[in-house]
């Protein structure tokens, strides 16, 4: 197949100026929502105090409580995470505690001390880990770690934990371990649990972490170290290798900082909330260790939970706000900020929502505002859209294909094409649902000339904008022979379906060609018919091919004289079929005639208790055209 060459490229990118939106959905709702996740069943799920929610992208809410499995005294404010199973996986600080599992289809099974949990548990946030478990944190007494298997398996392991260990938040590291910050009293220190439960704290004296340290979040970073906010004197932002080297950065932090939830951004580096009551601000921390915080273009309103969004630009929650004033921030890897309003009616959030990037493209998040609700932020942008290649080329031919990101709204998918760079076709692809993933578009195109370079691009519409990729080529092959209309004359002889097949009469055939015949003879099924053996076929052109021959006779006077004979013969013989012949047209005049087709068969019959076999003669005709 042909090289595609690129020759231009045109897509549309996230940039400073996009617009957003947030609605809030209440309608459903009983209590105030606390954590939120992205399901794997295409919706967002959230906990309540005394029921798990979901909600749907068009914004419907249910909720599933006490009746689908629930425990009655559950308290089930905490986290809630995607399994491995497909299913949600929340914590439950109610009475008793328990760990809890819910199908997409809203059934609640919870496990607790039965299942292998510490009669004393308190378990609080959930991390999905690298082993295919859910592991939690256990702040009840004893302090652990713990793990949860898919079939409700529990276990918790304490061994490794410093004395006064008060394990705070958690998350999964890049080199497959399970790590957590200890705002332990005496010893502060950030921990590492493996897959198989071993567990060991890095603390200040052996690693560097500052004695009066106080760790608070935890995230993997892109560059293969877990790194965390540290919330105590001096304020820091602090990086742990796989190897356990804790190394804190303070340069770069304003004067009281009080760091807060951070997230590996988008441009490899870590990105954080500093809700230091003076001057909010957003942060930025390179691998290396490089701080840099921005405030221009952000309120005085609390940065809660951060996340990336489809858009490839962070996103904060903001509390503490009045109706129609702020209630989300975008902030670009450059470090701009753009505020987003809550709905009039709304009074946004306070500290403790969480945001995430939800399955439509757009981000949603917990809103403890008034009345409580769960938001979405809509991003209102163009799609994205990348050429792919060309396959199955043919002369006339050619499959084609994309890559379309809708970025939260539905999008239709074209193919623009043509034999030059300005195109002018369009072939269209079809529909993409709301989405903040890229998918693959493919398009087929037909009738197209042959030997010849051909121009294309994806093209993606939205309500919000139109992205087309780069233009590529291919080079279509050698047109296929081209094909005439036939029609068929079929006839029952005996116990055989006999078809013959010609050009239409719609098309002509030129005289300096030949005539395409085919002959077939099927025997009918579970006929009771004669029984015959083909024995030949003669074909021939009208009357056939013309011979003269010279005859001597006596006229009446008694002499010898010579007359010509005319006979005609077949223009052509089978002995078997089915046959396909071409039959030369030459001395045709032009117009119609006739083909006709002379059958021989055997049977065998019986008279008077005699068999005998006789010869059967039956004739198939067919009209055609000659140019």
């Amino acid at each position: 197949m042909p090289a595609l060459v690129a020759i231009g490229i045109a897509v549309a990118a996230p940039g400073g100026a996009q617009a957003a939106a947030i609605t809030d959905f209440s309608n459903g709702l009983s209590s105030t929502p606390g954590a939120i996740t992205a399901g794997p069943d295409g919706n967002l799920w959230f906990t309540e105090a005394h029921a798990i929610g979901r909600i749907t992208t068009s914004g419907t809410i249910t909720e599933y409580g006490t009746a689908h499995g629930l425990s009655p005294g559950s308290m089930v404010f905490g986290d809630i995470t995607a399994g491995s199973d497909g299913n949600l996986w929340f914590s439950d600080d109610g009475t008793p505690k328990a760990i809890g599992r819910i199908t997409p289809s809203g059934t609640i099974t919870e496990y607790g001390t039965a299942h292998g949990l510490n009669a004393g548990s308190v378990p609080e946030n959930l991390v999905l880990g690298s082993d295919g478990n859910v592991w939690f944190i256990d702040n009840g007494i004893p302090k652990a770690i713990g793990e949860i298997t898919p079939s409700g398996a529990i276990t918790e392991h304490s061994m490794g934990l410093n004395p006064m260990s008060q394990p705070n938040d958690i998350t999964l590291g890049p080199d497959g371990n399970v790590w957590f910050t200890d705002q332990g009293g005496m010893v502060p220190a950030i921990g590492r649990v493996t897959p198989a439960g071993a567990i060991t704290e890095f603390n200040p004296v052996a690693t560097g972490l500052d004695p009066m340290s106080f760790p608070n979040e935890i995230t993997a970073g892109a560059d293969g170290s877990v790194w965390f906010t540290d919330d105590g004197t001096p304020a820091a932002i602090g990086r742990v290798t796989p190897a356990g080297t804790v190394t804190e950065f303070t340069a770069g932090l304003q004067t009281g900082s009080e760091p807060d939830s951070l997230t590996a951004g988008p441009d490899g580096n870590v990105w954080f909330a500093d809700q230091y009551g003076n001057q909010r601000a957003i942060g930025r921390v390179t691998p290396s260790g490089t701080i840099t915080e921005f405030d221009t273009g952000l309120s005085m309103k609390l940065p809660d939970d951060i996340t990336v969004g489809a858009d490839h630009n962070l996103w904060v929650t903001q509390s503490d706000n009045p109706p129609g004033t702020v209630a989300a921030a975008r902030i670009s890897v450059s470090g701009t900020i753009t505020e987003v309003p809550s709905p009039p009616s709304h009074s946004s959030g306070n500290d403790g929502d969480q945001i995430v990037a939800g399955p439509d493209g757009n981000l949603w998040f917990t809103d403890l505002g008034t009345p409580a609700a769960i938001g979405k932020v809509s991003l209102q942008i163009p799609p994205t859209a990348s050429t792919g290649a060309a396959s199955d080329v043919t002369g006339t031919t050619a499959k084609v294909s994309g890559s379309v990101n809708p970025l939260g709204t539905a999008t239709t998918v074209t193919f623009d094409y043509g034999t030059t760079p300005t195109l002018g076709a369009k072939m269209t692809a079809g529909t993409l649902a709301a989405s903040g993933s890229p998918s693959t578009v493919t398009a087929t195109l037909s009738q197209l000339p042959a030997r010849t370079i051909i121009y294309y691009r994806v093209a993606a519409t939205s309500a919000f904008g139109t992205a087309t990729g780069a233009v590529q080529t291919f080079t279509t092959g050698i047109a296929p022979p081209a094909t005439s209309p036939t029609q068929s004359t079929t006839a029952t002889f005996g116990n055989q379906q006999i078809t013959l097949t010609t050009p239409s009469l719609l098309t002509c055939t030129a005289k300096t060609t030949s005539l395409g015949v085919t002959l077939s003879s099927t025997a009918i099924r579970h006929s009771r018919a004669t029984t015959l053996h083909f024995v030949t076929a003669a074909f021939s052109l009208d009357r056939g091919v013309r011979h003269v021959r010279k005859r001597t006779t006596r006229g009446r006077n008694g002499k010898r004289k010579t007359v010509p004979v005319i006979i005609y013969t077949a223009n052509a013989v089978a002995h078997h079929v089915p046959v396909t012949l071409r039959l030369r047209l030459a001395g045709l005049r032009s117009g119609s005639h006739t083909l006709k087709v002379k059958l021989t068969y055997r049977e065998t019959v019986t008279k008077h208790h005699h068999r005998r076999t006789v010869t059967v003669t039956q004739t198939l005709t067919a009209k055609f055209r000659v140019c």
